[in-house]
């Protein structure tokens, strides 16, 4: 500090005594960013704390409305009374749906869970009371038993069939018509169920279909109808389009067996973007996509199926050939069509017309050596063809042959006309 002169001694003090305010507004500063920060993570835990309250709130209540379905789902409580009422109701819905049925057995089982006292012993309580109906028998037909299948199971009741048989009722007699059931129920009574000796039935919906639409498919699968026979896809297997044209190509598939629905699917595809869209009209699909830009051969493999058992299939691979428009072909023009040549020695004398003004063409044929004298309108035979004078003026005469007006100069021949225009097919009036 000796080198330094008096004022770089002041700045030297001032800077030095501002170093530790600098140092105190850091602190300050950097105290108030991490309270600030601590303070905000406490209210996003306090929020996170508060959602999963409700989250826990809302599952319990969820809980509960499970709970309140099952035991309204149960059969009144006591066993003693709803097992004669529950073997009686079964009784009376497969009659409904006219099988003739018979109940079998009933055995009574109670299933119990382990948990523990308020002393952490470990003790049994009751799960629930489980009614057991085995060999219960029914005679009916297919449509009378998916009716029964239905209405069982879209009962709010906590009860299932557990096992199933169907056979011929009298296969030496092939009748496909009446159906053997043999069957094995069960119903369970939960211990918070309803102390209630009233009976209740009522729809759950839960099959999610209508009657007709579940019905269609058990009916669908009738193991004792005739054998499946597979579908088959009946369109065209390839198609050809120039590039950048806009493709589309529609599926039609039979099967033999006129109740089955057939579903198609698009198993495969060497261009993006195309789809298989199933239609309403009949077992069709059409495919269709993007603009195809790129020559080339490409393959879609499409599969068809019914909705019986065993399931059976049909695949086409389709093919779509896209080729480079060809080039556009430049036709030279056809060679003008030479002018026909008539009576080139047959010659146009005179044109004449008397007092009365009637006009008059005189022609002179060499090859004959004769003349022809014609006046307006009248017609005259030359090599082959028919002549007709149309007009005849002081300089010119109009004839028409075939399809053709030709007119001609005095001392020109047949084959020299000066003029030529097609002839029209209405009657002409010539005005002089």
């Amino acid at each position: 500090m000796n080198n330094l002169n008096s004022r770089e001694r002041t700045l030297l003090l001032l800077v030095l005594s501002f170093l530790p305010l600098g140092g105190l507004y850091y602190s300050w500063t950097t105290y108030q960013g991490m309270r600030s920060y601590r303070v905000e993570q406490i209210l996003l835990a306090e929020e996170e704390k508060n959602r999963l309250h409700e989250l826990s709130m809302t599952a319990m209540k969820e809980l509960d409305r499970f709970d309140d379905a099952y035991n309204a789902s149960s059969l009144p409580l006591s066993v003693a009374d709803n097992t004669v009422s529950y073997q009686n109701f079964l009784s009376d819905l497969m009659l409904r749906n006219g099988l003739e049925a018979k109940t079998g057995s009933v055995k009574l089982d109670s299933v119990d869970y382990a948990t523990t006292d308020r002393i952490n012993k470990s003790v049994k309580e009751k799960a629930y009371d489980r009614i057991i109906i085995s060999d219960t028998t029914a005679t009916g037909s297919l449509d009378q038993l998916t009716n029964f299948l239905y209405d069982f199971y879209d009962l709010a009741m906590l009860h299932r069939i557990d096992s199933i048989s169907v056979d011929l009722a009298a296969p030496d007699k092939e009748d496909e018509t009446q159906l053997s059931i043999k069957f094995t129920v069960s119903a369970v009574i939960l211990p918070s169920g309803p102390e209630t000796k009233n009976w209740s039935e009522y729809l759950s919906g839960r099959l999610g279909k209508p009657r007709s639409a579940v019905n269609n498919l058990v009916v669908a699968r009738n193991l004792f109808g005739p054998p499946n026979a597979a579908p088959k896809i009946s369109s065209r297997a390839s198609a050809e389009v120039e590039v950048g044209s806009n493709f589309s190509h529609r599926f039609t598939a039979s099967d033999d067996n006129a109740d089955d629905d057939l579903t198609f699917e698009l198993v495969s595809s060497e261009l993006d973007g195309f789809e298989l869209a199933a239609s309403d009209r009949g077992p069709t699909a059409t495919l269709k996509g993007p603009r195809v830009t790129k020559a080339g051969r490409y393959r879609f493999n499409v599969r068809v199926s019914d909705n019986r058992l065993p399931l059976l299939t049909d695949e086409q691979v389709f093919t779509l050939t896209v080729a480079e428009p060809e080039p556009e072909v430049v036709r030279e023009p056809a060679p003008p069509t030479p002018p026909r040549k008539y009576a080139p020695n047959t010659y146009i004398t005179s044109l004449l017309q008397d007092r009365l003004g009637v006009a008059t063409v005189v022609l002179n044929n060499r090859d004959k050596d004769e003349l022809i004298h014609r006046n307006e309108g009248e017609s005259f035979e030359l090599d082959g063809k028919t002549w007709t004078v149309v007009k005849v003026d002081r300089r010119t005469v109009t004839l028409r042959v075939e399809d053709e007006l030709l007119e001609f100069k005095i001392g020109s021949t047949l084959a020299e006309p000066q003029s030529t225009s097609k002839s029209v097919t209405t009657t002409e009036s010539v005005s002089r």
